[in-house]
């Protein structure tokens, strides 16, 4: 698991207590039940801090070192979000943008909802299709294939009816980024966000 640790003020970082962050570390750990975790602490754009704590997994004994890689889970969903508001920023698209006019192969089952489904929707869990997650995880589909099946599926929700979390929506989410930006989600996340 990764851990954000915020430190309180500028002059504290200056001198913090290496001794402090390996405790705030361990009783974190202890807390969530987290068999291991790597930090970074960033000062001023640098790297000041890196270490890693436990281990890989629970009751293992390979340890965590600082250049261990975690899954982010939907963190990542932040960045889509945070990709999409650069380009709306950038005036290469808005939130209320119809779906099709970045990825013309998406569709809905409800014509209702495949007519006036937008970026915005996606971002907002609204789309009125659940979850499906067996659809794209640990599948060798491309996000394309992903995205292409979902006509095929029923919505469990009238459209904009309320929130329904939903990961495939995301996954689309980030191919409009690929289209509006003429690169793909994970180069335009490495190259402007990280």
């Amino acid at each position: 698991s990764s851990l954000l640790l915020t430190l309180p003020s500028h002059a504290q970082l200056r001198q913090f207590d290496l001794k402090a962050v390996d405790r705030a570390v361990a009783a974190t750990m202890k807390a969530f039940e987290v068999p291991g975790a790597a930090v970074a602490i960033v000062q001023n754009d640098r790297v000041v801090h890196v270490a890693g704590y436990g281990t890989k997994e629970q009751g293992g004994t390979d340890p965590v070192g600082p250049d261990t890689l975690f899954q982010i889970a939907s963190n990542s969903k932040a960045f889509t979000a945070t990709a999409l508001a650069m380009l709306v920023d950038e005036k290469k698209a808005t939130w209320d943008d119809p779906v099709r006019k970045h990825l013309p192969y998406f569709r809905l089952s409800d014509l209702c909802a495949d007519s006036q489904v937008t970026i915005r929707d996606l971002l907002s869990h609204r789309t009125g299709l659940s979850r499906h997650d067996e659809l794209w995880d640990n599948t060798p589909l491309t996000r394309e294939e992903v995205i292409r099946r979902v006509e095929h599926l029923e919505l469990s929700r009238p459209f904009r009816a309320g929130y329904q979390y939903q990961n495939i929506m995301f996954i689309a989410a980030g191919e409009i980024v690929a289209s509006v930006s003429g690169i793909s989600w994970d180069d335009f996340v490495r190259g402007r966000i990280f």
